[in-house]
C-alpha cells in the first residue's frame, strides 16, 4: 500500500471518528451548537406559488445556501461564510426539494438555511428555512427555529412571490406621478447578469422559454410607470441592453 492510499484511510477512519462522537455525544465542547464538527442538516421540500392567486410558479431558479459563522475572527469580530449551495427549477406544480446536506465545520459551526428565488416575471425574494438561535443567552434554549413545518427529518417550506404585473400594474392604478417614480426608481429594476444566467440555466435544462413573450410583458409594465417621455426612453434601452445580454448569454459556447 503506497503513502497515499494509507494516508486516504487514515483520514476517513478519523472523520468517522468524528462523526460518530458527533451523533452521539450529547455533552461535547460546542454541544450548544448542535452538530459540531459534522452537522447533519434535514431535507427541504418547497413549494413556489403566486401570492394573488395562489396558482403554483413553474421555473422559479430556487438557490439554497448553508451558511456557516467563523468561531475565529479579526479585530471586527466573527464572520459567515457558505458552507455550501444548491440551484434547481421548480417544477409544474411549482415544487422543489434538496436532500439533507452533510457538513465539516472545524473553526465554524452551522448557521442555517436561507433561500433566494428568481423568475424574470415575479419579484425577487430571500428568505430564511431554518436557523440556529445562537442569540439566545441560555445554551439550553437554543435551538433550530424553522420557517414552515418540520416533520420527519424533513422541512416543508412554502414561498409566495407577487407577480411584476401585480406590484406594478395593479397595486399603481390610480396612483399619482411620485408613487410611480418610486416603483420605478427603486422596484423595477432589471437584473442583467441575473436574467442572463437564469435563461442559460433554463437552456442547460432543456426547459422551454418565450424570450419575447418576457421582454414584452417588461415592456408594458414599464409603459404604464413611465411618467414622461424621458423615463420611458430609459426604461426601453434598460431592456434593450438586458435582451442584448441574454441573447449574447444564450449563444455562447454554442
Amino acid at each position: 500500500m503506497n503513502l497515499k492510499a494509507k494516508r486516504m484511510k487514515i483520514n476517513i477512519f478519523i472523520y468517522s471518528l468524528i462523526g460518530i462522537y458527533s451523533l452521539c455525544s450529547s455533552s461535547m465542547l460546542f454541544a450548544d451548537y448542535l452538530g459540531w464538527p459534522v452537522n447533519i442538516t434535514p431535507a427541504i421540500e418547497g413549494r413556489v406559488v403566486d401570492a394573488t392567486t395562489g396558482e403554483p410558479i413553474e421555473n422559479v431558479m430556487v438557490t439554497v445556501l448553508w451558511h456557516k459563522d467563523y468561531m475565529i475572527g479579526g479585530p471586527g469580530g466573527t464572520s459567515s461564510g457558505f458552507a455550501d449551495g444548491a440551484r434547481m427549477l421548480t417544477d409544474k406544480d411549482g415544487k422543489w426539494n434538496v436532500w439533507p446536506h452533510i457538513h465539516m465545520h472545524l473553526l465554524s459551526k452551522p448557521g442555517g438555511v436561507v433561500i433566494k428565488t428568481y423568475h424574470p416575471l415575479y419579484e425577487d425574494k430571500q428568505e430564511p428555512v431554518y436557523i440556529y438561535t445562537y442569540y439566545e443567552r441560555d445554551p439550553k434554549k437554543r435551538k433550530w427555529k424553522y420557517y414552515g413545518e418540520y416533520r420527519n427529518g424533513k422541512v416543508s417550506h412554502d414561498t409566495k412571490l407577487l407577480s411584476y404585473e401585480e406590484m406594478f400594474i395593479v397595486q399603481t392604478k390610480g396612483k399619482g406621478k411620485e408613487v410611480l417614480d418610486e416603483y420605478l426608481d427603486r422596484k423595477f429594476l432589471i437584473s442583467s447578469f441575473e436574467d442572463g444566467y437564469y435563461f442559460k440555466f433554463l437552456k442547460k435544462h432543456n426547459k422551454a422559454f418565450d424570450l419575447d413573450e418576457i421582454i414584452e410583458k417588461w415592456k408594458q409594465i414599464g409603459t404604464v410607470l413611465a411618467t414622461t417621455q424621458a423615463r420611458l426612453n430609459a426604461i426601453r434601452k434598460d431592456i434593450t441592453d438586458v435582451e442584448t445580454n441574454v441573447r449574447k448569454v444564450l449563444t455562447d459556447n454554442e
